[in-house]
This record gives structure tokens, sequence and C-alpha cells, in this order.
């Protein structure tokens, strides 16, 4: 069995534009903080480098894979399984750069969406497909590779691709090995320092036609209530101060939501925490128990202000539900971040004002706007299958495209360039937010 293994997150620098300008997240590699917690207990030594905070050089990473076993390096952590880095270039010239390759695994979306072309423009040996914990530690312990479900592997100068892996019980996992790194160095613009992300299950039920879940398998998973609770306790006692959980829907499981914030109010730590979920998936009980629970911001994908539009992607939500849900959250005392995408198909230039419309009506602390990707293994990505590797936009000319950037660019200005926006702020006397939102605002310039 190896005895060193090295765990390495690849950055993708501190913006990507390939679509307009977008941040890349300084948020903690959670799935390879688990698989070290794993491999640890299997008796393995274990190095983890997070490029997004680590200053090796790719020549001194090099170097430091020949002193191990095994390499596994992640193109996108749980994070990014759902929207992933199309900009995949600097991924590929990093990862054949490897000497030993015959040790080197890859682990994320782009590999389990193109496992062979992955595979040969990077000359590893394997890439793990789907969720990678699971298999990350088979190899790691020995198993033979044909045995291992969810790995496709050179062997031979042959490509063979294993069968998938049913998806695991998220309460085996471990928990994340924190001291494998640093949370003051990892960092939220919406909400601070001293961060990490947190899951409490994973997958979705809901079959929006743009949205990726094969990184998740099927249907959703939770983690019972003790087990999410064990993790917050290991968060805090590793320093952090805030948390996102990056469940695609926090709030889909009521009953883990609610313990989830029984527990922080009956035992406050200080800690402020966000999560993602659906406006129909709120209430006005559960918004102020999760406000008394240290919840300060959620985030709702609206995608658009025309109920044609969202009927087409099957989002399964009413305009007037969503403003209800926002409404309730700002009632609650917390705050909002509104995604929305355009660009969507059949979507016509009076539907993107709509959406920039309906984005001032219902006044989101933040707003998101972004250009709509055919990500592979959604409805949307067959619909425009191209067999190009993460094809840009929706079948589109390039007139069409460059007037869906400029409309992303002039809805963020003009949401945020408001004079009503501008004052309401001010009059709220939150000096901390009027920084965020000046940082995220010149950054985008």
């Amino acid at each position: 069995m190896p005895a060193r293994v090295l765990l390495i997150r690849h950055s993708y620098g501190e913006i990507v534009s390939r679509l307009g300008k977008r941040h890349n997240r300084r948020w903690p590699p959670l799935s390879l903080l688990i698989c070290a917690s794993w491999l640890e207990k299997e008796g393995l030594t274990v190095t983890v480098i997070d490029r997004e905070i680590e200053t090796f050089s790719d020549e001194a990473i090099f170097k430091l894979a020949e002193t191990h076993d095994l390499i596994f390096l992640s193109s996108s952590d749980v994070d990014r399984w759902q929207c992933p880095n199309l900009d995949y270039d600097s991924f590929i010239r990093f990862a054949s750069g490897f000497k030993n390759k015959g040790n080197l695994y890859l682990t994320g979306a782009h590999g389990t969406f193109y496992p062979e072309p992955f595979l040969k423009m990077t000359g590893a040996k394997g890439v793990i497909r789907e969720e990678p914990e699971w298999t990350v530690k088979e190899i790691a312990c020995g198993r033979p590779l044909d045995e291992i479900t969810g790995l496709t592997y050179r062997e031979d100068d042959r490509i063979h691709a294993n069968p998938d892996r049913p998806p695991g019980s998220l309460d085996l996992l471990p928990a994340p090995a924190f001291h494998k790194t640093d949370l003051k160095q990892y960092y939220y613009e919406l909400m601070g320092d001293r961060f990490t992300i947190l899951e409490g299950s994973r997958g979705c039920s809901f079959k929006c036609t743009f949205c990726s879940l094969t990184m998740y398998g099927k249907g959703v998973r939770a983690k019972s209530s003790e087990k999410l609770i064990g993790e917050i306790l290991a968060a805090k006692e590793a320093g952090a101060r805030n948390i996102y959980f990056i469940d695609l829907e926090f709030t889909i499981n009521k009953k883990l939501a609610r313990d989830t914030c029984d527990f922080l109010i009956k035992n406050p730590m200080g800690l402020r925490w966000a999560c993602q979920t659906r406006t129909d998936l709120v209430d006005e009980p559960l918004l102020q128990q999760m406000k008394r629970a240290g919840c300060v911001l959620i985030h709702y994908g609206v995608e658009s202000g025309s109920q044609r539009i969202l009927d087409s992607v099957d989002k399964r939500l009413k305009l007037e539900k969503i403003e209800e849900g926002f409404s309730l959250t700002r009632k609650a005392g917390i705050e909002t971040t509104a995604f929305f995408m355009a660009g969507l198909p059949g979507e016509t230039a009076e539907e993107r004002e709509q959406t920039l419309a309906f984005a001032k009506k219902l006044n989101p602390t933040y707003a998101s706007f972004h250009v709509a990707n055919p990500y592979p293994s959604t409805k949307l990505g067959e619909r425009f299958d191209t067999g190009e590797i993460f094809p840009e936009f929706c079948g589109r000319s390039e007139d069409d495209k460059n007037e869906l950037k400029r409309f992303a660019r002039r809805a963020f200005l003009a949401y945020y360039l408001r004079l009503g926006y501008i004052l309401n702020h001010v009059a709220a006397g939150n000096p901390a937010l009027w920084r965020r939102q000046a940082r995220l605002f010149l950054s985008y310039l």
C-alpha cells in the first residue's frame, strides 16, 4: 500500500473572464480535506496543497510530487461541481507537467464529464468520476484498479472505463481534516474571513434543464443532524467564524435545517452562516429560526424575470413565489443574493429587460448576472451539443454572444448604480455592508 499521498486543488487565478468577469472563490477544498481525513485514518502520510492559498511554483510542486507514491489533482472541488470553470487550459498545462504521471489521478467535474479526453490531454493514470472520496480511498489502499467503480484509467496502452459508483452514505464520510489547512486564509467576500464551507446534503430533487447534477448522483442524500452538528463543531474548533452550507438546497430537508438551527440557538458560538435554497422551500417561521441561529445570507437562484422562460427550463417556480420568498427573507433580517442568467433558449431581448426589471423589484442585497452555459449532462447541454469540450453559450452567433456579455455587464451596473439602492444602504447604517458591496463593485469594473 502507498505510504505518501499528495492531494492538490488547482487554482484558476483570481478572476475568470472568458464569459465576463467572475470571481473564483477562495473557499477551502472540502472534498479533498475529507479525502485527507480518510487516508490519515488508514495510516497514510498525507500532504494537502491548495493552490488558491499556497504560493508554491509549478516546479516546486512537481519536485514534491516525486517524493510521493500517489498524486490526486482536483480540477474542481465540491463548491464547483455544479458550475465548473470553463477555462480548463491552465489545468491541462499543470497536470501535464508531472513527471510521474503513472501515479497521477484527476478528480472533479471536468474529468467526470470528459474522462477520456482529459486522460489523453494530461497523460494521467486515471480519472475519478463523480464524487471522489470513496474512489480515492480505494486507490490509496491498494485495491486493484479493475475492481474500483467510478474510475476510468489507462493500462497496457488501453483506456478502461469501470462502472459508475453508486452514491454512498454521507454519514460514512469522516469530518474534514481542517488541520491540513489554515481557515484564516479563506474568505468569502460577502461574509468575511476565517471561512469554510460545509455540506448537509448532496444532490437535488428538482430538474432544471440548465443545472448539472452529475457529480452528486441521483436524488438527494442528507447527513444526519448529529453528523452535521459534529462537523460544525470541528469547523469552529479549527477557527471558523463564517460558514457557507454548500448544499444545492439547504432547506429541502426541513428536519436537518431545523435541527441545525436548534443546536446553534441553544449553543451560541458566534458563528455566522449562509446557505443556498429556493424561495418555495422557506417559510416565515423557518426564516425567523434561521436568523436566530446566525444565518446572515441566503443565495436564491432566480434565473429570469419571464415566467415563460422559467417554465421552459422546468424551474417549477412562479414569479409571485419568488417575490414572496424575498419579502419574507428581508422581513427576517437576512441578506439575500439573487442569481440571474441571460441567454436561455428562446429568450428575447424584451425578456432580458424583464429580468433586469424583476431584479430591481426584488431588490436583493446582492445581484449576480451571468450568461447561461450548456453544461454537459444537462438537457440544455444535450440540446446544444456541438462535440466541443465545455462549449460556450447556447448555439448563438458571435454577435449574439457579445450582446449577452454586454447585457450582463449593463445589468450589473444598472442594478448597483440605482440612486434608491445606494440611499437605502446608506440609511441602513451598516459600514461593513457598504465595504463589502464597494469591494464587489470595484472588483467587477
